[in-house]
C-alpha cells in the first residue's frame, strides 16, 4: 500500500471502530453498514485486518480492550460505555477459534448441492453412452454436439447463477447494481465462450473423415473451452476482489474457487461423454 491509501484505510478503519462504539462496543452487521455508509464487501475485507480490535461473537461484532485503547489514543474524549459484562466470555472465544479453523469446512457444506447436480450431468451423458453401445436409435454427430452444447451451457449457467444467489444471500456480494451487473456479465461471458467452441467443433468435425482425429478435436477443444472459462473466472473474481466487492478472506477465496472448479468439471464432463459418443457410433464424414 502507498501512503495515501494506507491513510483511507486506517480512517475507514476508525469509521468502523467508532460505529461499533457508538453501540456500546458490540454492533451488528448492519448496525456497521448503516452508520458508516460503506459497501459490504469493504466492511468485510476491513474487518478481516482487524482482528486484534474487533471480536465477534455469534451476533455481533465487539470491541477488544486493544480497540478500545486505540480509539482513546486518536480520541481523548471517548468514553468507555460498554457494559461490564460486554467481555467474551472464554466459551465464545474458544468457539470463536474454532470457527475460523472450520470457517474452508462450512464453505463446503454450503456447496453440497454441487454433488447432486454433477451426478445429473453424468447419468444424462451415461444414458447417451449406453444409447449408442445398445445400438437402439443412435444420434447422429449434429445432435450429438448439439445435445452437449445445451447440456453443458445449461449446467454452466445453472451452477454460476445458483453460485451468485449464494453469495448474494451470504452478503459476499452486495446485491447493488454492481453486484448484479459484474455477476451477470461472468455468467454470459462464460456461456458464450462455450457456445463459440461447441461451434467451432462442429464446424472442424464437420469436414473430417477421421474418427481418431474427431476424438483430437474434442480433446482440444475441451482444453481451450476449460482453460478460457477458468481464465473468465478466475479474471472475474480477482476483479471483485480489487474493487472490494467480495471480501479478500478464507471465505471469499474458498466460494469462488469451489465455483471456478465446478464449473470446469461438468465442463470436462461433458466433453468426456461427447468423445465417448462420437467413438462408439464411430461417425464417419
Amino acid at each position: 500500500m502507498n501512503g495515501e491509501t494506507q491513510l483511507r484505510a486506517r480512517r475507514t478503519r476508525i469509521k468502523i471502530l467508532r460505529a461499533i462504539a457508538d453501540k456500546r462496543g458490540a454492533a451488528r452487521f448492519s448496525d456497521i453498514r448503516n452508520s458508516t455508509g460503506l459497501s459490504t464487501g469493504s466492511i468485510y475485507y476491513h474487518l478481516e485486518r482487524m482482528v486484534d480490535y474487533v471480536g465477534k461473537n455469534s451476533k455481533e461484532y465487539t470491541l477488544t480492550e486493544q480497540g478500545f485503547r486505540f480509539l482513546q489514543e486518536i480520541d481523548h474524549s471517548y468514553v468507555d460505555t460498554r457494559p461490564e459484562q460486554i467481555s467474551v466470555p472464554q466459551k465464545v472465544t474458544e468457539e470463536q477459534m474454532s470457527s475460523r479453523v472450520s470457517i474452508g469446512r462450512q464453505s463446503l457444506k454450503e456447496y453440497i448441492w454441487i454433488i447432486p447436480y454433477a451426478a445429473i450431468v453424468a447419468v444424462i451423458v451415461s444414458v447417451l453412452q449406453v444409447n449408442s453401445a445398445l445400438g437402439l436409435p443412435g444420434l447422429d454427430l449434429d445432435k450429438m454436439i448439439a445435445n452437449a452444447s445445451l447440456i453443458s451451457s445449461l449446467s454452466i449457467t445453472g451452477i454460476l447463477t445458483a453460485a451468485f444467489l449464494i453469495m448474494f444471500r451470504r452478503q459476499l456480494i452486495p446485491s447493488g447494481i454492481k453486484g448484479i451487473f459484474l455477476s451477470s456479465v461472468t455468467v454470459i461471458s462464460v456461456v458464450a465462450v462455450n457456445l463459440v467452441v461447441f461451434s467451432g467443433l462442429y464446424s472442424q468435425i464437420g469436414v473430417i473423415s477421421s474418427v481418431s482425429y474427431a476424438i483430437e478435436l474434442i480433446a482440444n477443444a475441451s482444453l481451450i473451452s476449460s482453460l478460457s472459462i477458468t481464465g473468465i473466472l478466475t479474471a472475474a473474481f480477482l476483479i471483485m476482489f480489487r474493487r472490494q466487492i467480495i471480501p479478500g478472506g478464507v471465505k471469499g477465496l474458498t466460494f469462488s474457487a469451489l465455483i471456478v472448479l465446478s464449473v470446469v468439471i461438468v465442463n470436462i464432463l461433458v466433453f468426456s461423454g461427447l468423445g465417448a459418443q462420437v467413438t462408439m457410433n464411430q461417425v464417419v464424414y
